[in-house]
């Protein structure tokens, strides 16, 4: 079997396994087919190994109970669906799921689930939790919600009054309950392997200098004959996994990569780069679930991989290769303690940013000029009325109008969670993380492996980094939240993993 000879080459020893049906139904004819005709392609080239950070603290021995369990429901709409922006869907590429990874120690049960969505947002979320925990007795605590960020899939409550949306809304809601309880009824003895690939040539930060100095990024008023000369950052290239190796049914794998998944504009439903990530994994590897919760990416974009364009111009060829790639250093893995479940959630006020009254009373002049235009953001007239009163966007005249509000309190609560198990973190947040900042919570965990979710449990835009922050543009001038508030969650995050520590 395929898993034995992986895992042989590790000099891991491992029990023979039994496959077991998966709940996945066969995605849409011509998506599938796209698939399958790349995954014969040829062979990816070998990866770099990722290094494992050092500094990190050894679980002891565990001699307990962990279990894991899957499941994952097809959510698909049946019919013409809108977005939040009014969009309307009117086909399907390919098809959307809710996917729920339970983790049980023996006593305590988390549910990780995630969602083939931009977000979910905390209306939703708390609907969800609450529903799912009166049927399963999981708590409330131990719930966490993400969504895989594709912009080709409806969101959760929105837009409301649309008769369609609501009625898929509870289809949804039906869905995470069968999900939950079918992961617990899946629940089976687990090993804990872990293992990265670094996607090179995957992702990018859309943020740049141009060679006069002047920054450039997304929704920035166009510059014409400049190039760009350097980055703001590095772009994070981690794709990290976590294998629940179980003997007696399909293993379970998690992955984790901050990237972008905007297939921006499309008008079918898609699960974007996830579905590519999906269908490839487990055609290459039949003995496992994957299952893909969204990282870092608040300043990744889909446009700007390293060269990506050229040589992967589309999700098909960047899910079918990184797919390879993966499966390929499924030979490197390394087995981690697994332990007793840890879950902390943190309440954090954040301290919502403010403008001066010129500024806000500017911003108003210029929404109301734009809204008579009724064009779109990007559109040169949008960009003059823009720039006559200071703004660089649409985008960031509605977001001064909005933070600024009367009904706007001066504090915004930002629910964020850190849980543990053994050798593995794991910390969600509600909002778009900027990679520099996942990578300051992977490397100051003590767990020798840490899984930043983002869009979790809610939707709360972009929060920059402090590196960002000078530089201006899309990111930053959006946020709803005073700056230095990426900062001190990471803070809250690295001190709350620190303390499961046992």
């Amino acid at each position: 079997m395929k898993k034995i000879i992986c895992f042989l080459l590790a000099m891991l020893m491992l029990v023979s396994v039994v496959a077991c049906n998966t709940t996945d139904p066969n995605p849409a004819d011509t998506t599938e087919a796209e698939a399958t005709d790349a995954v014969s392609e040829t062979e990816a080239e070998t990866t770099t190994e990722a290094a494992v950070p050092t500094g990190k603290v050894d679980a002891p021995a565990y001699t307990g109970v962990f279990k894991t369990g899957y499941d994952r429901q097809d959510v698909t709409p049946s019919g013409e669906i809108k977005m939040k922006d009014g969009t309307v869907l009117k086909s399907i590429l390919d098809r959307v799921y809710v996917t729920c990874i339970a983790v049980n120690d023996g006593e305590n049960t988390v549910l990780l689930f995630t969602m083939d969505a931009g977000n979910v947002a905390a209306g939703p979320a708390n609907t969800i939790k609450a529903r799912v925990s009166k049927a399963t007795k999981v708590p409330e605590d131990n719930i966490i919600i993400s969504g895989t960020h594709t912009h080709s899939a409806p969101q959760l409550g929105f837009p409301a009054g649309s008769s369609a949306n609501m009625k898929w809304d509870q289809v949804v809601y039906a869905a995470f309950q069968k999900a939950a309880q079918n992961a617990i009824a899946d629940l089976s003895d687990s090993e804990v392997y872990t293992g990265a690939t670094l996607a090179e040539n995957m992702s990018f930060v859309r943020r740049w200098f141009y060679e006069d100095g002047t920054p450039g990024g997304i929704w920035r008023q166009p510059v014409s004959g400049k190039k760009i000369a350097s980055y703001e950052n590095d772009s994070d290239d981690l794709f990290q996994y976590v294998r629940f190796v179980r003997a007696d049914k399909k293993d379970i794998l998690l992955a984790n990569w901050g990237i972008h998944f905007t297939n921006a504009g499309n008008t079918a439903i898609s699960s974007d780069l996830n579905f590519y990530f999906r269908t490839n994994i487990e055609k290459l590897d039949d003995d496992v679930n994957f299952a893909f919760y969204i990282g870092p990416s608040g300043n990744v974009s889909f446009k700007d991989y390293v060269g990506g364009m050229a040589k992967y111009n589309s999700y098909a060829k960047m899910g079918t290769e990184l797919a390879k790639q993966v499966v390929k250093d499924m030979s490197k893995l390394t087995r981690v303690e697994p332990g007793k479940i840890s879950v902390e959630v943190i309440d954090y006020d954040a301290k919502v940013l403010k403008d001066d009254a010129t500024r806000v009373a500017n911003a108003t002049k210029a929404a109301a000029e734009i809204a008579a235009l009724k064009l779109y953001d990007g559109d040169a007239k949008v960009y003059a009325v823009c720039a006559k009163y200071g703004f660089e966007s649409a985008k960031e005249v509605n977001s001064v109008v909005s933070r600024n509000k009367d009904s706007r309190g001066e504090y915004d609560e930002i629910k964020i969670v850190a849980l543990s198990f053994g050798d593995i973190g794991i910390t969600g947040v509600p909002y778009e993380m900027f990679d520099t900042n996942g990578i300051e919570i992977r490397e100051a965990s003590p767990f020798k492996t840490t899984i930043v979710i983002t869009g979790c449990g809610g939707s709360a835009g972009y929060v920059p980094s402090a590196l960002a922050v000078p530089n201006g543009g899309y990111e930053v001038y959006t946020t709803p939240w005073e700056f230095g508030t990426a900062e001190i969650i990471v803070n809250l995050l690295v001190e709350s993993l620190r303390s499961q520590v046992k």
